[in-house]
């Protein structure tokens, strides 16, 4: 990938992210009076906790969350994918090539399951009270804790391998 290219890539991941962060999920924060929105519930969540988010949607809330949040994030999980993958690749160069398909797999799991907490979640608002059903909150709060994890697995690994680099770099030298 062209080196332009990537910090555009870069530049755009870090843009939506901060959108999210600082606009998009302050706002549902503000307008469901306080409640945090399920896809931040990074440990997981229950049916309570889901329950408690649905009873605190007002409809700007949920136009926030199925509009701007939504579009958003739509194009993030892609994008941080994208913007991990060519450094875990090219810090792996010369190694095994198992060791660069599972590298570049974590942050791609990652994305997936990003984009099945998306789906679920939209499901989730879309239903009314009496058919939340314990199923689909059970399956959305996996996706979210599988989603943290991956992400978190996907970031370790980019610090872990440069690190590496720079220990053998060093070590080259001496």
């Amino acid at each position: 990938m062209d080196r332009v290219v990537y910090l555009i890539l870069v530049a755009v991941a870090a843009f939506t992210y901060v959108a999210m962060v600082f606009w998009t999920m302050p706002a549902i924060v503000e307008a469901t009076g306080g409640a945090l929105s399920l896809d931040m519930h990074l440990g997981g969540y229950g049916m309570a906790e889901a329950e408690a988010f649905k009873e605190a949607l007002t409809p700007d809330a949920v136009a926030l969350l199925l509009g701007l949040q939504l579009y958003v994030d739509a194009v993030f999980p892609l994008l941080f994918a994208l913007s991990l993958t060519p450094p875990i690749n090219g810090i792996l160069r010369g190694r095994p090539a198992a060791l660069r398909i599972v590298g570049t797999l974590v942050p791609m799991l990652a994305a997936v399951h990003d984009y099945a907490e998306n789906i679920l979640l939209v499901r989730l608002v879309q239903l009314g009270m009496a058919n939340l059903p314990l199923s689909l909150v059970e399956m959305a709060s996996r996706a979210t804790m599988l989603k943290a994890r991956f992400n978190m697995v996907a970031i370790v690994l980019v610090i872990a391998l440069f690190m590496a680099t720079l220990f053998d770099q060093r070590r080259a030298r001496a």
